[in-house]
């Protein structure tokens, strides 16, 4: 009987590559030109597979691959064998039983498609990637030490990637018009998408090496020829439809909303595809490092990752209504392990002081060691621990004084030390985003000083406390999202937020914020005085009573385009009252105009 090669998905985007270059490699090769290829696909009647069916060599098969068994292995002579499985919950289980049929069957050799390298491990938050973390530890065991494989890992597909900047071109080809351009992609970060004929066109040289040992058991990183970021996206789109993107969303991830509300599987494991992108940007805060500094560069990278983590952590808030509160739980320690990262390479990366003396000998004893303070105890830390390992005594004479620690301050620790006074003014002046969590009782104003931070913020669980944030927040600063969640008995002067407000889980307590959306979800008994540049949106709410924004945090010097969209305290006060138009007859009722004034010695 005929040997054959078998392609898995042969009419599927990297499938009809493989088989296009097995049917040219395998005529020419001396080895297998007498092998015939068996393309399997769902449907043998369609125009792809036709047109699969005129190759040479090629016998195009209508069969479900993941009724594969060794038997119909054996019966087909199958030697070498290519798989791009799908990436649905049930793929460990499906690909699985293939790779056993194969090693029971016999097959030589298999090259199969998996993910994006960065994603590949046993503790990635999307569930795909687990899979194929596990399919190839299931491969590199002692028990199929028989069946030869290799495994793909590529960059996202150029087809996928650039869908949408495709979808808009044509659009405004043919309409004149622009919707939203949504790019998975971030602004600054580069991506090296790939082509899948690339990876098909691999995968099938792959097939028709006379000696696969050397390839056994590699994991082969796959990306495109040139790196593109999300802007140079935007310029590409630009220059074809000849004018400017009016509206552009980068690391958009709504089509995973699609997929949840259609798709049969369980929607928190198709929600987690929302944070495929974890690993990647855990990745781009170790390669901070290889940046140069000079330009700006290494400090535009630091803020596109922020910029990354922030909208992550909207989309999360976003996704509260449907993901149980246990992922929840998971997804925002993901996010704070993120952001703490990110702290604590910039602080490492951060410039040393000119007049910074070292110790550079080994230190016999925590006492002698002169980086130790002179009054601290024998438990105490070293100063600075980056301390090569030889030197002379003369040198380590050199330490004049102790080495600042270059360490990332808990900040939340520290609001929570007990003192005398229950004012706490913490300066965020080593982080890059502001969040506070876990407090009672206390008074924290954040200062003027902290507007560096700004680039996001995170108010939760928060009991009996007032927490002014406006300082820090004003026209130059204001922050890029925040999220406010299981506040109670507490007043917060949220400040400027050029972006949405979630607002979860707030009872018995004041809110003041101006901010360009709002979104308030299982609030109770709350007073909420703000501005809003679009329609708030109001769920699950009961005893809520709003009002304008007080002129004393109005500033006419705010964000411009809120000044800009700003109208008089009398026009905000209709524009709340028509918040309640869209909203059931019990949501209404639960949702009040509050028209006394307040005086602004009332907010000192």
């Amino acid at each position: 009987m005929t040997s054959a090669f078998l392609v898995v998905g042969a009419t599927g985007n990297t499938g009809k590559a493989v088989v296009a270059t097995l049917s040219e490699l395998v005529k020419a090769s001396p080895t297998f030109s007498n092998h015939k290829i068996l393309a399997m696909t769902r449907s043998a009647s369609g125009a792809a597979a036709q047109k699969l069916a005129a190759l040479p060599g090629v016998e195009v098969v209508e069969y479900s691959w993941v009724s594969i068994t060794a038997d119909w292995l054996r019966q087909h002579n199958v030697v070498r064998a290519f798989i791009a499985s799908h990436n649905e919950p049930t793929q460990f289980a499906e690909e699985s039983t293939f790779h056993v049929a194969a090693l029971k069957a016999g097959v030589e050799y298999v090259v199969r498609i998996s993910t994006t390298a960065a994603n590949v491990r046993p503790d990635s938050d999307a569930y795909y990637p687990r899979a194929h973390w596990a399919i190839e530890a299931l491969l590199g065991s002692p028990e199929f030490k028989r069946l030869r494989w290799t495994s793909l890992q590529a960059n996202f597909f150029t087809a996928f990637y650039l869908q949408t900047a495709a979808a808009l071109v044509n659009e405004f080809r043919e309409t004149g018009k622009q919707s939203p351009l949504r790019l998975i992609g971030a602004e600054d970060v580069p991506v090296g998408a790939v082509h899948a004929d690339d990876v098909g066109e691999f995968a099938a040289r792959l097939l028709v090496l006379d000696d696969v040992a050397p390839h056994n058991g590699q994991k082969y990183v796959l990306n495109g020829p040139e790196d593109i970021t999300g802007r140079q996206i935007v310029a590409l789109v630009e220059q074809e439809i000849g004018t400017k993107v009016e509206e552009v969303h980068y690391k958009d991830m709504t089509f995973i909303d699609y997929l949840v509300e259609h798709s049969p599987g369980p929607k928190p494991l198709i929600e987690s595809l929302k944070h495929a992108g974890v690993k990647a940007w855990e990745d781009q805060i170790e390669r901070l490092s290889t940046i140069a500094a000079v330009g700006g560069e290494r400090k535009d990278a630091a803020d596109s990752i922020l910029a990354a983590i922030s909208r992550l952590s909207s989309e999360v808030a976003d996704a509260s209504d449907f993901v149980p509160s246990y992922d929840q739980r998971n997804y925002a320690q993901a996010i704070k392990t993120l952001t703490d990262k990110l702290n604590v390479t910039t602080a490492k990366l951060a410039p040393r002081s000119r007049f910074q003396f070292k110790s550079r000998i080994q230190p016999a004893s925590a006492k002698s060691d002169p980086r130790v303070l002179s009054n601290s105890n024998d438990t105490a830390t070293p100063q600075d621990t980056r301390t090569p390992a030889t030197s002379t005594a003369s040198e380590a004479q050199d330490a004049v004084a102790p080495l600042p620690l270059t360490t990332v301050r808990n900040y939340n620790d520290e609001i929570a030390q007990p003192s005398s006074s229950h004012i706490r003014k913490p300066s965020f002046s080593t982080a890059r985003d502001i969040a506070i969590y876990g407090q009672t009782d206390l008074h924290i104003l954040l200062p003027a000083t902290a507007s560096h931070a700004t680039s996001s913020g995170r108010l939760t669980d928060i009991s009996g406390c007032v927490v002014d944030m406006s300082r820090a927040t004003g026209s130059a600063a204001p922050f890029a999202n925040l999220a406010l969640k299981n506040i109670e008995r507490s007043l917060v002067l949220a400040g400027n937020v050029d972006g949405p407000v979630h607002v979860t889980s707030i009872r018995d307590s004041i809110l003041v914020v101006s901010a360009r959306q709002v979104r308030i979800h299982e609030c109770h008994n709350m007073d909420v005085y703000f501005y809003c540049g679009s329609r708030p949106i109001i769920e699950d709410c009961s005893g809520m009573r709003f009002a304008p924004l007080p002129k004393s945090f109005d500033s006419t010097t705010s964000v411009d385009s809120m000044a800009q969209a700003r109208a008089t305290t009398v026009s905000n006060v209709w524009m709340y009252t028509g918040i309640a138009s869209g909203l059931t007859a019990h949501d209404t009722f639960n949702i009040h105009i509050l028209y006394r004034d307040v005086g602004a010695d009332a907010w000192a």
